[in-house]
């Protein structure tokens, strides 16, 4: 199979299978390759880490949820597969910078 073959599977395990929060082994398995050609992969096609690419789908559905849906954001939390609000505020703010309430009142249409 082709680089951008592969590739691309990975890219639609994740829109799959992103809020399950698949390890990059699991995805790895899935396409049937290890871990670090996985990396490989995706450095080369990207010059990003297979988990970066991953969170950044968690992470654009997150902030769909703040912007367009008045749901609270423990409920986008759980949703979006966190066992913890407390765990999914961390991770939104390590990945942008700021807290989702935050962003949802910057963002809000």
């Amino acid at each position: 199979m082709k680089k951008n073959e592969t590739f691309e599977q990975f890219r639609q395990l994740i829109e799959h299978h992103y809020i399950e929060h698949w390890s990059v082994s699991d995805y790895a398995s899935q396409i049937g390759m290890t871990e670090s050609k996985l990396y490989a992969l995706c450095k080369k096609m990207t010059d990003q880490t297979p988990s970066k690419i991953i969170q950044q789908r968690l992470l654009i559905e997150a902030k769909r949820n703040l912007v367009y849906t008045i749901k609270p954001i423990n409920v986008i939390a759980y949703e979006l597969g966190f066992q913890d609000p407390a765990y999914f505020s961390r991770f939104f703010n390590q990945q942008t910078g700021i807290s989702a309430r935050d962003f949802r009142r910057r963002h809000q249409v």
